[in-house]
């Protein structure tokens, strides 16, 4: 449900994040939605999210919490992310397309 939740917190992870991936994120950012239209929102911000002390990156979650809450929603990212120093992954902006909501 997730078109019920008007606060979405974005968060990376270094493998699937279902399964065993932990998250990484510095910390989670407040993602930011357009209204919903035929039961689909997209992100309208480009939330950017660092991993701090280096590392890697392969899939996002959304939360309905800024710290611990419910997962949401997750997916791999379009390539892994990895350097050895702090890192920022941007330009997520309007490729989330939610629209698993039937409300």
């Amino acid at each position: 449900m997730l078109n019920a939740h008007t606060s979405l917190y974005a968060a990376l992870f270094d493998g699937d994040p279902a399964d065993t991936g932990t998250e990484v994120s510095a910390a989670r950012v407040a993602a930011t939605y357009a209204a919903a239209a035929n039961g689909a929102r997209a992100l309208s911000n480009n939330p950017q999210l660092t991993v701090a002390g280096g590392g890697q990156a392969t899939h996002w979650a959304l939360f309905d919490a800024a710290t611990a809450g419910n997962m949401l929603a997750y997916g791999a990212l379009s390539s892994t992310k990895t350097d050895p120093a702090d890192f920022t992954v941007t330009g997520i902006s309007g490729s989330l397309d939610l629209n698993n909501d039937p409300a």
